[in-house]
């Protein structure tokens, strides 16, 4: 069964992953790389959720 996941709210996020990883790192190729690549055509198909919210 699908369901939303809900962040608790006693957490603090300061920074985002964005600003951890730095502007020369690799990651940032493999990530450019792969959303490049066309994958329906590779052969992933993604499932959606057709509702959303709680029931």
């Amino acid at each position: 069964m699908q369901h939303i996941q809900r962040i608790s709210r006693q957490q603090m996020c300061i920074s985002s992953l964005e600003d951890a990883i730095s502007a020369d790192n690799q990651v940032r190729f493999v990530d450019a790389f792969v959303t490049f690549l066309d994958s329906e055509k590779l052969g992933f198909r993604s499932n959606s959720i057709e509702s959303e919210g709680p029931p």
